[in-house]
């Protein structure tokens, strides 16, 4: 399995292939953007703050690209912080209503493709 090929097990990959073939390819931004807000989402019911290490340790996240992966989306309101001893990172809202396009763009910007992998075409 070369570097690109995603497991399930949750190691570094940038390429997810689903039984029904369907193959989505994110860049390592994007990968590691993806992990940290599954992580979030995770603790989002408890309400507690997650520290950048406990992500990074969590998601297997190199800790040099969880504090600008998080500061991204922060800036992207998806995520909010605060600083100090009890701070940490949450959810800026509701699981449930954070789309994964959403939190993908946010550090890949508009390079991000629109087009649907399932139904071909445009999102919508």
């Amino acid at each position: 399995m070369d570097s690109a090929t995603a497991s399930v097990t949750g190691r570094p990959n940038r390429c997810v292939q689903y039984p029904w073939f369907m193959k989505l390819e994110l860049g390592r931004r994007a990968d590691y953007a993806v992990r940290a807000a599954l992580d979030l989402a995770r603790n989002f019911p408890a309400g507690s703050r997650r520290k950048a290490a406990d992500v990074a340790i969590e998601m297997d996240i190199p800790f040099s690209y969880v504090t600008a992966i998080l500061a991204e989306l922060v800036r992207h309101n998806l995520v909010v912080s605060r600083p100090g001893r009890g701070g940490g990172y949450r959810l800026a809202r509701d699981p449930e209503q954070i789309a994964l396009l959403a939190v993908i763009r946010a550090v890949d910007g508009a390079s991000v493709s629109t087009d649907c992998v399932l139904r071909g075409g445009p999102l919508g």
